[in-house]
């Protein structure tokens, strides 16, 4: 029988911006998600979902569970529980609102091993739980320092086609494999889970493995990731892909993770998207990646209104050809990208490690448009308003220009950026065919 239970979330609703300019462990960790303000041109956005005040949680719990639909699971991690998982997670109701909601609690104690995602489809006002205490959340200490969140979910084999992230949103299972592109989830949130990717090459680029993410974000109105840890993921911490419709009103915050394959977060379809004041560290890629498809499967790839602020980054780029990169936002023939803010984030280069520093890269470095070489951004749309604004790095390392390279933008604002940089300019428009208009730089160093 399911237990009801009353809590009061709090301090979800401010709308305090921080008044430094460069994000430090304090602001990254204390407060929540500030809105833009208008002052900076962007989008008032949305608060967390939930925010504040009382919040009815109708909780159905996997303890004990051993088996669901014929299927086992398993908590001690030593058999595969991806089909239990999944049969149990479909059968537990909805909630009925924002405020009355249904929680799934997975025992905090327990490691469940999965070979697939656990996919979240057509499930509405839910709030899928890992911590170790139901009435209040795990909160990070400090930024070297994290407490451990709760249930773990583990990857077995992280090989062949039918393996994909550990949550996904907006997906359906079958024994098959996972499916279901376009399975509305409304309302959403997961929160205070350990992700052990079991990447075989942690922090490096696997192409065998790199739709292991630890987040796959698929048709959602309404989806916020929170408080989770994460480790050794083959791919992107979090990949934001709508698919057949576009992923909307996404709030990922507050995040740890270190060694993915690839990204801290994959944009590759979303309308108002929020990335805020998580620490990625040892990221194989990119920190950041505006990445829309360019195929036809899909009538057109929407990237709009993506803001990634206050984030911290320990190093990124140990695979060639693409090193040393910390954002990339690309376009292409069939999508559409405007409106996107990327301030205040905060590259440490040795947060969590000692690096090597020949192979990994601790800049600012950006690249815009098509391609990350010098080709040309040929017949693509143009990227529409983006905003490079009081990115720092806090090491003593300098670094020659160009940080930043764009080209195929109307409205660029790159401005306030400290990369310490030791020789050359900051910006360079001129490195791809097509030009970029109404720009606007000052105050990089």
């Amino acid at each position: 029988m399911p237990s009801l239970l009353t809590v009061r979330m709090g301090g979800h609703g401010s709308l305090a911006r921080p008044t430094a300019a460069a994000a430090t462990a304090s602001a990254i960790l204390a407060g929540p998600n500030p809105k833009p303000s208008a002052g900076n041109a962007a989008a008032t956005g949305t608060a967390y979902i939930g925010g504040s005040g009382s919040i009815t949680y109708t909780d159905y719990s996997l303890s004990g569970v051993t088996s669901y639909g014929g299927n086992t699971i398993d908590a001690t991690g030593a058999v595969d529980s991806t089909a239990g998982l999944n049969a149990w997670i479909a059968a537990q109701p909805n909630g009925t609102n924002a405020t009355n909601r249904a929680r799934y609690i997975f025992p905090p104690t327990a490691t469940y091993k999965i070979t697939t995602g656990l996919c979240f489809g057509n499930k509405s006002y839910v709030t899928v739980w890992g911590h170790a205490a139901t009435s209040s959340a795990w909160i990070p200490s400090n930024a070297t320092s994290y407490q451990d969140p709760g249930c773990t979910i583990s990857f077995g084999s992280v090989v062949g086609s039918n393996t994909r992230s550990a949550f996904m949103p907006g997906h359906t299972y079958t024994s098959s494999g996972v499916v279901g592109y376009g399975k509305t989830c409304t309302d959403i949130v997961i929160r205070g889970f350990y992700i052990d990717g079991n990447a075989s090459t942690p922090g490096i680029f696997n192409s065998g493995a790199e739709t292991v993410n630890a987040f796959e974000i698929g048709k959602v109105i309404g989806c916020e990731v929170t408080l989770n840890k994460g480790y050794e993921i083959p791919g992107d911490f979090v990949r934001v892909r709508g698919d057949a419709t576009v992923a909307d009103d996404v709030n990922i915050h507050h995040n740890w993770c270190t060694d993915m394959g690839r990204q801290g977060i994959s944009m590759v379809e979303g309308d108002t998207v929020y990335f805020d004041d998580n620490v990625m560290d040892r990221c194989g890629y990119y920190g950041i990646d505006v990445e829309p498809d360019d195929d036809t499967t899909f009538a057109y790839r929407v990237v709009d209104n993506f803001y990634a602020r206050r984030n911290r980054f320990g190093s990124f780029g140990s695979t060639s050809p693409r090193n040393g990169t910390f954002c990339a936002i690309a376009n292409g023939t069939h999508s559409h990208v405007a409106d996107i803010y990327i301030e205040d984030n905060v590259v440490t280069g040795s947060t969590y490690g000692t690096y090597s520093t020949s192979d990994q890269d601790r800049s600012l470095t950006t690249y815009i448009g098509q391609n990350i070489s010098s080709s040309t951004v040929g017949s693509d749309p143009r990227i529409q308003r983006v905003y490079f604004r009081r990115n720092t790095v806090s090491h003593a390392s300098g670094k020659a220009g160009p940080i930043v390279r764009a080209g195929g933008v109307d409205v660029l604002v790159v401005t306030d950026n400290d990369s310490n940089l030791a020789s050359g300019s900051f910006l360079d428009t001129a490195v791809y065919s097509a030009s970029c208009s109404s720009v606007t730089q000052s105050g990089n160093v």
